[in-house]
């Protein structure tokens, strides 16, 4: 029987880190499953692990560093590909420049970069650094990817007008969640959670980095004790990462006790988000926001900083409110607000629900993503 062509979907981490790199792998999962008639689908790792954060149906795990630049790590690449009859590789946020890219295409391997990064709103440059992504780009077309799959309208805009990118070599695939797995449902017994018990939540669900903003979160949460004294509302944070322990010993300086508590690392954050009275959001920078989606298909209202991302999914305040960017006491305004009328939390929690089954679904985005991939390998 002749082999099927494989297509390779490149992470940049173990298998083993993160939740966004679980809601990856469950997406490039969809889309393999959709391939499976023409194509082997391939998920490729620079280490696995006993520990993988998603366990794949329909994808092949290998590990491989398909980031790795070095010149004796591009032979290991070259035999993979041509051992595997690799006719495409999806990347997840690379630049060409990084890699062989040379190489890559000499064996007839069609290039997609799956941009999930966050750009800054207002950006500008100079005239002649323009003309010359225009001229290199646009014109001769050298040293870019043969697809460029943005996740929002704001990021193919910046891919546009910032990268300068062909525009017939951007597509948009907006992001997705999974409603079945993110939905409405009895409250988990928080004690089970490792989470102390209270009235109600604000939870938070994200990577430990300083540009998710925890931090200011913290100063939040201090706001809101200082105002409302009496109230039983926990703040939650689920995420582990390099700026942990710095928040970490933030709020225990702060006093906050309970009033804050960080729930680590987590593999299923679904029941964090059923436990939730309000989500928030405060990360400085968001190019789409999974946990934000994942809250809205839960039902929950979400209170987010102004970032692209958010603002999009909550546009027309359908399932939450957007605040301004470092206004502590907008967001306390807006926490308050829902954790004190249990009606308008409701009514929003289930408009944010349908604009999620309406618009960001995770099998629209994996009939959407795999129909590109396969438009591109023609």
């Amino acid at each position: 029987m002749q082999k099927k062509p494989s297509i390779v979907f490149a992470m940049r981490y173990p298998d083993n880190i993160g939740v966004v790199w679980a809601s990856m792998g469950r997406i490039y999962d969809a889309v393999a499953e959709r391939l499976a008639g023409s194509h082997r689908s391939v998920i490729a790792y620079p280490q696995l692990t006993d520990t993988a954060v998603y366990k794949p149906n329909c994808l092949q795990p290998v590990s491989l560093d398909l980031y790795d630049n070095s010149a004796k790590y591009r032979e290991t690449i070259r035999q993979f590909l041509d051992a595997e009859q690799v006719c495409a590789i999806v990347y997840f946020g690379c630049d060409p420049s990084t890699i062989d890219l040379a190489s890559v295409r000499a064996g007839g391997v069609r290039t997609i970069n799956y941009d999930q990064d966050s750009y800054p709103v207002a950006t500008s440059q100079p005239t002649w650094k323009w003309a010359t992504k225009a001229i290199t780009r646009r014109l001769l077309q050298r040293n870019i990817h043969d697809l460029y799959v943005a996740n929002a309208d704001h990021q193919r805009q910046f891919l546009l007008r910032h990268a300068v990118l062909p525009p017939g070599r951007v597509k948009i695939v907006v992001n997705g969640v999974d409603p079945v797995r993110f939905s409405p449902g009895p409250m988990p017994n928080p004690t089970e959670l490792g989470v102390p018990a209270a009235r109600q939540y604000v939870v938070s669900v994200c990577q430990a980095r300083p540009e998710k903003r925890i931090d200011f979160l913290i100063e939040i949460a201090t706001e809101y004790a200082k105002r409302y004294p009496t109230a039983d509302a926990t703040f939650v944070h689920v995420g582990d990462g390099p700026a942990l322990a710095g928040w970490i010993a933030k709020a225990n300086a702060l006093g906050l006790g309970d009033r804050f508590v960080f729930a680590g690392g987590q593999t299923n954050v679904a029941p964090f988000h059923r436990l939730a009275s309000v989500y928030a959001h405060c990360a400085e920078r968001e190019s789409f926001g999974f946990a934000v989606a994942e809250a809205m298909a839960t039902g929950v209202p979400v209170v987010a900083a102004n970032s692209p991302g958010p603002a999009e999914l909550l546009s027309g305040g359908i399932g939450g409110v957007i605040v301004p960017q470092n206004q502590s006491v907008s967001f306390v305004d807006a926490i308050h607000k829902y954790l004190s009328n249990d009606q308008l939390r409701t009514e929003t929690g289930a408009a944010g629900r349908e604009r999620i089954e309406q618009k960001y679904t995770l099998n629209r985005q994996a009939d959407e993503l795999a129909t590109a991939i396969l438009n591109t390998i023609g």
